[in-house]
């Protein structure tokens, strides 16, 4: 929607649009810049974005691979703690009677 002239517009063009206010017909002449018109600062800008974006794919990599090897550490170390608490438990002497999960026949 162009709120200058409150009408729906189906294509953006960049640009300052023109309008007559005091035409009842919603015309609307659009001035655009020329695309190749050199700029200072757009080199800047684009070099910055760039390092932006390869800054941010950098990290999500390095972070994406430092959360799985994270987490394949603390999955061994659950197993090795979980199999050391049943031979722990394995070990142990049991004596009929002394249990009160298996009674003595």
């Amino acid at each position: 929607m162009d709120v200058s002239s409150y009408t729906w517009v189906d294509k953006f063009v960049s640009g300052e649009a023109e309008v007559d206010p005091t035409s009842t017909t919603s015309t609307t002449s659009i001035t655009s810049k020329p695309e190749n018109e050199p700029s200072a600062g757009n080199d800047v800008s684009n070099t910055s974005n760039t390092a932006k974006i390869v800054i941010g794919a950098v990290g999500g990599v390095f972070g994406t691979a430092f959360v799985l090897i994270m987490g394949f550490i603390g999955y061994k170390g659950y197993q090795h703690k979980k199999q050391k608490s049943q031979n722990a438990e394995n070990d142990i002497l049991r004596i009929p009677g002394n249990d009160h999960r298996e009674p003595y026949i």
